[in-house]
């Protein structure tokens, strides 16, 4: 089974990740020279202090995205890669329509940390926060988890995603309300794709 899960993995992830790059990427990149930009940001969060730590659980999320292959499906990883797809869609138009730059001035050093946050950073100018597309992935993948999973998994897989949604604003990635719009559009497009007809077989479709 975990072999299967595999092949469907890599399959829906040749397809699922370049769009996800695309959209985003382009977006972003956009945003960079927008006349026009959006923020949705309280006062108070510009107190949020700076906790470098974070970036562990942050980075984690790369980790939490792998392990549908060892409790679902075939099937469900499909619907999995479709609804991040639909996400991806969401996140891009909201990002087009209403490009909202990170409000926090990042530091210049990371002493300790400077290789997770030279990758982080680098990849990703934080010229696009509403919604967090972070958010979005991680509820996803616990969304579709959850019916596999016994009560101890549930409560570890909960505590992840927290963990997740609190590293996102101590990181200075994303805000409060990125964060809230984020798991918005995790749930919308996880209610919204619907599982595939034949769950328990090995197809190439997306």
């Amino acid at each position: 089974m975990i072999k299967l899960n595999a092949k469907q993995y890599l399959w829906t992830s040749a397809w699922c990740v370049p769009f996800f790059a695309f959209v985003y990427g382009y977006t972003n990149w956009r945003a960079k020279s927008a006349r026009q930009t959006f923020s949705f940001v309280f006062d108070w969060e510009l107190d949020t202090p700076f906790i470098p730590w974070m970036i562990l659980p942050y980075v984690s999320l790369n980790i939490l995205l792998f392990t549908p292959i060892y409790f679902t499906n075939p099937g469900e990883i499909r619907r999995l890669g479709r609804a991040a797809a639909l996400a991806t869609l969401i996140g891009g138009a909201f990002f087009y329509m209403l490009p909202a730059p990170i409000a926090f001035v990042r530091p210049a050093d990371v002493p300790g940390w400077n290789f997770f946050y030279d990758i982080v950073w680098g990849l990703d100018g934080v010229n696009n926060t509403l919604p967090s597309m972070h958010i979005a992935l991680a509820t996803l993948t616990v969304c579709l988890l959850w019916k596999w999973l016994s009560t101890a998994w549930r409560g570890f897989y909960v505590a992840w995603m927290a963990l997740i949604f609190v590293a996102v604003i101590f990181t200075w990635q994303h805000h409060i309300m990125d964060v809230v719009a984020g798991f918005a559009v995790g749930l919308l497009s996880h209610f919204v794709v619907k599982l595939p007809g034949d769950a328990n077989t090995f197809s190439r479709d997306i």
